[in-house]
């Protein structure tokens, strides 16, 4: 299982664009309790699915969260291979998050925001 990195808006780009494979960056905040609930479990659900998780806090890192249009918390965004892939939700529960990171990742690539 995967653990989550911590990202501060300054380094987003940087570390996205060289990180390699699937990425699962979560936009929350530490008084989110949903945010808690997807830190605690998400790990576990995208086993398989996802090579790195970075956790960014939307508060701090306002202008990315701006950039990508976060108007909610958690908010998730799906890199491969260093560029934007999808916005990714679904629900906090295993077999719905599995199967729309999945259909997410076998669809072409979204527009980034």
């Amino acid at each position: 299982m995967t653990a989550w990195r911590r990202l501060t808006g300054a380094e987003f780009h940087s570390t996205l664009a060289a990180t390699r494979g699937v990425a699962l960056v979560m936009l929350g905040s530490a008084g989110c309790g949903a945010c808690r609930v997807a830190h605690a479990r998400v790990p576990a659900w995208s086993a398989g699915l996802a090579d790195a998780l970075f956790d960014l806090d939307a508060g701090e890192a306002d202008g990315v969260a701006r950039e990508y249009g976060v108007f909610h918390l958690p908010d998730f965004l799906v890199f491969r291979d260093g560029v934007f892939h999808a916005r990714h939700g679904a629900p906090l529960e295993a077999q719905a998050w599995r199967g729309a990171l999945s259909a997410a990742l076998a669809a072409p690539a979204q527009e980034e925001p």
